[in-house]
């Protein structure tokens, strides 16, 4: 099968419908966030990282790998949750390269604010239509194909 220059029709109806998935999914969660909450995905996203790491603190280069991004892209991410009081950045008193971000208490009510939203749609859309075996498997398969596609833990990118 992998020598094969072209899919099969079954190939092609599933990555149309992962490509449409992709597409799809991300901007609904998007306007859920945006209209509900004031916060893009992207921004949902590191807050809910932050909250997740010890000391509510992760390094800018750990967060934009975590979102398959680029540093001044995750720099701009950041600089707006700064601008809004919702993370601190700060430099590594022993290492001045490196930056962390921290997530402060105004940041962690914003993200406690926009989550049940978030988990709501989430639920509605997409876990309520899953069986538990069904859900089991599609955790089994996108890890592994987020796996073959170079990511090491299965983490959705930011």
């Amino acid at each position: 099968m992998a020598d094969r220059d072209e899919l099969d029709a079954q190939e092609q109806d599933a990555w149309l419908a992962l490509a449409a998935m992709l597409s799809v999914v991300p901007a609904a969660l998007e306007q859920q966030l945006q209209r509900h909450d004031r916060l893009s995905l992207v921004e949902f996203l590191a807050l809910s990282m932050l909250a997740d790491s010890a000391g509510h603190q992760v390094r800018m280069s750990d967060l934009a790998e975590a979102a398959s991004s680029t540093p001044s892209r995750i720099s701009r991410v950041v600089a707006g949750l700064e601008s809004e009081g919702f993370v601190t950045r700060s430099m590594d008193p022993k290492d001045r390269r490196v930056v962390h971000v921290t997530l402060l208490p105004k940041g962690s009510a914003k993200l406690r604010e926009a989550a049940p939203g978030h988990a709501r749609m989430l639920r509605s859309r997409l876990f309520d239509r899953l069986t538990e075996a069904q859900l089991k498997g599609l955790v089994d398969v996108l890890q592994d194909i987020t796996g073959a596609f170079g990511s090491t833990d299965g983490s959705p990118s930011l």
